[in-house]
């Protein structure tokens, strides 16, 4: 599991609804060490155990120094778009430097995603004139993508496999046919001498 750094307002924007324990609260971005998982998490790691209080620590990257243990102080419900593969959340802490490109933002756009949009560039490029902002879309697009992926690989699956059963019917009929053929003269034989179909 890899760690999802987030900062405070992510779980009210994404409308995480928390189950058990807390969220993180303004001491949490100041120091590591604590950390929220989802329901998913829980089920695939601690099973029908009590999640809060453990310590867990996400996966480094290949080749990197493995990072500092979190302990668990919240439960989260899924997101609809990460049902698969369960989430650890970490605060992302003031001042930390570090790769940052790409980044996603996600929030509330009111009733005019367009006009919001519009917002945003200008809120960047008031900021700074090299902020590239690209790709400003609807979080059901982009949830609309994720699932066309998987849906075409499971098509593509079901193709591969109707067509693994339909060759290997021709080839089970094809096999049939050439036993029969070959036993033509012995089942007229029987046939004459009163055998009945089942035998035959």
């Amino acid at each position: 599991f890899k760690a999802n750094r987030i900062d405070q307002a992510f779980f009210s924007v994404f409308e995480a609804r928390l189950l058990a324990g807390r969220t993180f609260d303004g001491g949490d971005f100041g120091a590591a060490g604590t950390a929220i998982v989802d329901q998913t998490f829980v089920q695939q790691v601690v099973g029908d155990g009590n999640a809060l209080g453990r310590r867990v620590r996400p996966a480094p990257a290949p080749g990197a120094a493995a990072g500092p243990w979190y302990e668990i102080v919240g439960i989260v419900a899924d997101r609809p778009a990460n049902t698969s593969q369960g989430r650890i959340y970490v605060p992302l802490l003031a001042g930390a430097r570090g790769p940052v490109s790409p980044i996603h933002l996600a929030l509330h756009a009111g009733n005019d995603p367009a006009e919001m949009s519009r917002r945003l560039q200008e809120i960047g490029t008031g900021l700074d004139q090299t902020l590239r902002l690209d790709d400003v879309r609807r979080l059901d697009e982009v949830h609309s993508e994720a699932q066309m992926f998987s849906n075409m690989t499971t098509s593509v699956l079901a193709i591969v496999t109707l067509s693994v059963l339909l060759l290997s019917a021709a080839g089970l009929y094809a096999l049939m046919s050439f036993t029969v053929a070959r036993r033509r003269r012995e089942i007229g034989i029987r046939t004459a001498l009163g055998a009945r179909p089942e035998r035959l």
